[in-house]
C-alpha cells in the first residue's frame, strides 16, 4: 500500500456560519466557539453568524486585492495583484471548470476573508479524484477565523486537497487541517547566462559561486542530440502524449482546456512545445518570469531516464534561445524526473513537502505523484524583480 491508506475518508471540520449558495441564497449554520472579548486580546472579533461566506464576483477583486496587499505586505504594484491577472486567476471562464473559483467573508459590506482555487484532477489506476489546491488565502486581523470560513465551500465542492509548500501561515495550520505528507517535491535549475545572471540578480550575488554557476552552465556538454522542439496549439498536442498513470504513480490530469487556459496569463508568457527525438518524444510547457524559464509542465511517456534527460535538455536548449534567460527551473516530484534532470545538466537546489487530505481512497496505493508547476498558480507567479536559484 501507499502512503494514503490511513488517510481514506478523513475530512476537516470546519466552523460552521452564514453561507451564501452559489445562486445567492443563503442557509443558516449553528456558529461554534464563543465570542472572545476585545479587551481581552486587543483584537475586535466578529461574531461567526454576522459574517456571510458567498462566490466571489469580479467587483470584489479590488477589496481583496486590497486585504492581500494589507496582511501580506506586498507592495501596490505586485504582479500577482494586478486586475487582469486576479480576473484570470477567478473569473475568466475555464473550459474544464466551470464552478466558482474563489469565495469571500463579508462583514456589513467589507471582506474580511478570500480563499481561492485551482482545480485539479488526479489519475491513477484505481480511478480519479478531483481535488484542489488552495491559492490566495487571505483573512483579515480584525476578523478572527474568517479565513478558515472562507476555505469551507471550496473544500465542500472538490473531495481532495492538495498543498504543495506555502506560506509560514499555511504551513502552520497544515496538521490541523487534516493534511498529511505525501513527498518531497525537488526544485531543479540549470544556469544559462552566468554573467548577466549576476549582474541582473535583485539580490547580491556571492563572487565564489560564480565558477560553479559556469559549470552548471557547460558541463555535463550535449548528450542527447537530434531531439526538436516547435510550438505548438493545445490542440495540436496528441493526448497520447498527455501523463498516464502507472503501478504505484499517480498523475495529474491535462486537457486542451487547462492549455488554453495558461496561454491566457496576462504576467507570465507561456508556451506549449511538442519535443520530437530518434526513437521517443513528449512534450513540455515554458513560463517565463523576468530573467527566467520555468519548465512548469513536462512529459514523455518513456521511463527511460534517457529519454527523461533528452527531454529536458531539449527544453533548457529552447528556452536558452531566448536572450534575456539566464536561468532555466522547474518543480518535479517523480524518481525518473528527477534523474533525468540530473542528467541534462540540472541541479537540485531545495525541496518543498507535497501533501494531501480528504476523500482520497483512490491513491492509497500510489507512493509518487506527478505533481508539477501546472498544478497551481506559482507557475507564473513572481514578483516583478530577477530572482534565481543558481
Amino acid at each position: 500500500m501507499g502512503r494514503f491508506a490511513d488517510l481514506a475518508g478523513s475530512t476537516w471540520p470546519l466552523p460552521r456560519t452564514q453561507v451564501a449558495s452559489d445562486d445567492g441564497a443563503s442557509r443558516h449554520g449553528e456558529a461554534t466557539g464563543r465570542r472572545a472579548a476585545s479587551h481581552a486580546t486587543g483584537v475586535p472579533v466578529i461574531p461567526p453568524d454576522d459574517r456571510i461566506v458567498r462566490p466571489a464576483t469580479l467587483a470584489d477583486h479590488p477589496a481583496i486585492i486590497a486585504l492581500m496587499a494589507k496582511v501580506s505586505h506586498l507592495p501596490a504594484d505586485h504582479p500577482n495583484l494586478r486586475p487582469d491577472h486576479f480576473h484570470w486567476k477567478f473569473t475568466l471562464p475555464r473550459g474544464d471548470h466551470h464552478e466558482p473559483r474563489n469565495w469571500v467573508v463579508e462583514h456589513d459590506g467589507c471582506i474580511v476573508g478570500h480563499f481561492g482555487l485551482w482545480p485539479n484532477w488526479i489519475r491513477t489506476l484505481a480511478g480519479e479524484v478531483d481535488c484542489m489546491h488552495g491559492l490566495d488565502w487571505v483573512g483579515s486581523p480584525d476578523s478572527r477565523g474568517s479565513g478558515a470560513l472562507a476555505v469551507e465551500p471550496g473544500h465542500r465542492q472538490r473531495s481532495a486537497r492538495c498543498i504543495a509548500g506555502g506560506s509560514r501561515d499555511a504551513l502552520r495550520a497544515r496538521p490541523r487541517m487534516g493534511f498529511r505528507y505525501v513527498q518531497d517535491l525537488v526544485h531543479f535549475a540549470r544556469p544559462v547566462r552566468p554573467f548577466r545572471q549576476a549582474r541582473n540578480r535583485a539580490e547580491r550575488f556571492p563572487l565564489l559561486r560564480l565558477p560553479f554557476t559556469l559549470w552548471w552552465r557547460y558541463w555535463p556538454p550535449a548528450l542527447h542530440r537530434g531531439w526538436e522542439a516547435s510550438v505548438i496549439t493545445p490542440e495540436a498536442l496528441p493526448e497520447s502524449l498527455y501523463p498516464t498513470p502507472s503501478a504505484g504513480m499517480g498523475v495529474f490530469r491535462r486537457s486542451a482546456d487547462l492549455f488554453r487556459y495558461l496561454l491566457a496569463c496576462p504576467i507570465a508568457p507561456v508556451r506549449l512545445y511538442r519535443a520530437q527525438g530518434p526513437d521517443a518524444e513528449g512534450y513540455f510547457c515554458i513560463a517565463r518570469a523576468p530573467g527566467v524559464a520555468r519548465i512548469i509542465d513536462a512529459w514523455t511517456p518513456s521511463a527511460s531516464a534517457d529519454h527523461w534527460a533528452a527531454l529536458y535538455e531539449c527544453a533548457w536548449r529552447t528556452a536558452a534561445a531566448d536572450p534575456e534567460v539566464c536561468e532555466v527551473v522547474t518543480l518535479v516530484g517523480i524518481t525518473r524526473a528527477q534523474e533525468g534532470l540530473r542528467r541534462a545538466g540540472f541541479r537540485a537546489r531545495e525541496s518543498i513537502e507535497f501533501c494531501v487530505s480528504g476523500q482520497i481512497a483512490p491513491l492509497a496505493d500510489c507512493s509518487e505523484f506527478h505533481f508539477q508547476w501546472i498544478d497551481n498558480d506559482k507557475s507564473v507567479w513572481h514578483r516583478g524583480i530577477h530572482s534565481y536559484y543558481t
